[in-house]
């Protein structure tokens, strides 16, 4: 798998269609792509999971029982309009696709799906991740980012909603990961656009208390010099 492919792999998918034999081999398919699979065969068991999880990427069918995947698709996109979604159909209907045109839903693929077109999908829903910036970052000590929620999770599974600057600052940090940053330029980033200037003694206060959320290890300081994420 490619190094592309390779950063869905901790992802999570939801999956809807009510075709139950069909979904039990596109699952095992999906599984080479992503870590987790969420499976609904209803429309509103999908907005349900949807809502619960907050899947990473989304495969719905049109044409399901109660809510279909329209409706559904258009559900979460007033959520996530960023959120990479793909239709399936049994057939290729004009109609359809105006339907589904203002939502610009990332795939619209026709049944029986080919490996190729999938791999296109996943591949487009990678890029589309990197580019806004969604993948979560699991550190070395267990600890979880979700740049997408704001929060870490901390190596015993403790949920800590960021603040505004902590979230730049990892944001920072890990857009250039493995570098050194120095420390003006850090408090400078965060003081763009934000009424209140980030001191360096602002600044250490924040790692302080990153740090006992992410571990202490993964913030590395080199004194007078500046910060990185190994």
């Amino acid at each position: 798998m490619s190094d592309v492919l390779a950063r869905l792999s901790h992802l999570t998918l939801l999956y809807a269609d009510d075709d139950r034999v069909l979904m039990e081999s596109m699952v095992e398919i999906f599984r080479e792509y992503v870590s987790h699979v969420l499976t609904a065969t209803h429309g509103e068991d999908a907005w349900a999971l949807y809502q619960a999880h907050r899947p990473d990427l989304v495969i719905l069918d049109l044409a399901m029982p109660g809510c279909d995947g329209l409706e559904v698709a258009r559900r979460i996109c007033r959520e996530d309009p960023n959120l990479p979604i793909a239709l399936l159909t049994g057939h290729d209907s004009r109609e359809n696709m105006l339907a589904a045109f203002p939502l610009r839903l990332l795939s619209f693929m026709v049944k029986p799906v080919d490996l190729e077109t999938l791999d296109q999908f996943f591949r487009q829903a990678a890029d589309l991740l990197a580019r806004h910036g969604r993948y979560r970052t699991t550190f070395e000590s267990g600890a979880v980012f979700d740049p997408v929620l704001g929060e870490i999770h901390d190596p015993a599974g403790n949920r800590h909603v960021l603040s505004r600057n902590e979230k730049k600052f990892l944001e920072l940090l890990l857009a250039r990961r493995g570098q050194l940053i120095d420390s003006d330029r850090i408090c400078n980033e965060i003081s763009r656009d934000n009424p209140e200037i980030m001191s360096c003694q602002g600044l250490r206060n924040l790692i302080h208390r990153l740090r006992r959320k992410l571990g202490k290890e993964v913030i590395v300081s080199q004194k007078d010099l500046g910060y990185l994420i190994p």
